[in-house]
């Protein structure tokens, strides 16, 4: 560890060879255990990354966060991660004999994104993909949409709920344990608690969905009010018209060739972004993005004084250019080898020492 002043700052480096720095990003931007072929993808991504990086910092050559890749040292080596760096030492991507900008990312919903959905420009060796992602969705633990008896709908997680049978059409349940918390949307960690439930409380089952996941999720509702303030603020920010009135039509106006959000109007007026990509960050709720542009809005009737509810539903997890972590590990299951999960990913490029 270097400790040292930089440009009137206290700074410190983690210096150490390239191939054990890159033992600590695998490990931490996958997870140990994963198939090996897919460790080995985000070794070389991981190993681009960081020489594409040059010293960009002046001190130091990468950071330690997601801004670049995520560096968590030695705590998250293990020894299949460190045969993945080693099976691979030395190797890096390369177009037309330059090295790539070497992105990945968790989860494309299904298909990577194309260049001129991300950053507004198209990227010449990166073109929307299939990619099989669903993973997370799969393995993913199972919610109740339902409704109490004085009309309020929320999730519930099924294992708390004990169904009884149908009531005119409808499936009927109980709850099984004491301050079940009923949340607005499948998670315990990106929606908010709207009640607490005693156990024999009675539900009406809606419908049922699995937890919120690295493939599908929802965020909101937002309430018209929400919207508003959010989007003007934004609107303000981007020095373009403001939002006439309170929110009360949001839409989807121009998708990209992935199906990824291009542009979207709310009352009919444009919503200025600076890039496509920036939507993620536009609609936040909590403190929470929205986990790609991959989605759609869907209107919820509020009550009279209050107007719509907007929520949002979308696939993905990440910017969706370049490589699918979820995805690498499904073509990885398969039989597929490193290079081969890269050069689906990636086209026309060459993987060299």
């Amino acid at each position: 560890m270097e400790l040292s002043e930089y440009n009137g700052h206290l700074t410190v480096v983690n210096e150490l060879p390239l191939e054990e720095y890159l033992y600590g990003v695998v490990g931490s931007e996958m997870a140990p255990g994963w198939p090996l072929e897919a460790l080995k993808t985000q070794a070389v991504l991981s190993r681009t990354r960081a020489l594409w990086q040059g010293n960009k910092y002046g001190i130091a050559n990468v950071s330690d966060t997601v801004v670049e890749q995520a560096y968590y040292g030695y705590g998250k080596e293990s020894e299949d991660v460190r045969v993945a760096v080693d099976e691979t030492a030395g190797e890096a991507i390369y177009y037309q004999g330059k090295l790539v900008e070497s992105l990945f990312y968790s989860n494309a919903g299904g298909m990577t994104a194309d260049g001129t959905e991300v950053w507004g420009n198209p990227v010449p060796y990166l073109r929307p993909v299939e990619s099989d992602d669903t993973y997370p969705m799969v393995t993913a633990n199972l919610w109740y949409r339902v409704q109490l008896a004085d009309g309020t709908i929320g999730y519930v997680r099924s294992d708390l709920v004990q169904q009884t049978g149908d009531a005119k059409g409808a499936r009927t349940g109980v709850i099984t344990t004491e301050n079940t918390n009923l949340r607005t949307g499948p998670s315990t960690t990106t929606h908010k608690v709207l009640s607490t439930l005693p156990s024999g409380a009675q539900v009406t089952i809606l419908s049922e969905e699995p937890e919120e996941n690295a493939y599908a999720w929802t965020r909101g509702p937002f309430t018209s009010a929400e919207l508003t303030a959010l989007l003007n603020a934004n609107q303000d920010k981007q020095k373009a018209p403001r939002i006439p009135g309170n929110v009360t039509s949001l839409k989807v106006t121009k998708r990209g060739p992935s199906g990824r959000v291009i542009a979207m109007e709310a009352n009919g007026v444009p919503i200025a972004v600076s890039s496509p990509d920036a939507f993620r960050s536009l609609f936040q709720q909590g403190g929470n993005s929205l986990r790609s542009t991959k989605f759609d809005v869907e209107v919820i009737q509020g009550d009279k004084q209050a107007g719509p509810q907007f929520l949002f539903r979308g696939y993905g997890f990440g910017h969706g250019l370049g490589v699918s972590q979820y995805g690498a590990r499904a073509m990885a299951e398969k039989g597929y080898d490193y290079l081969q999960i890269l050069q689906h990913y990636y086209q026309d490029v060459t993987i060299d020492k």
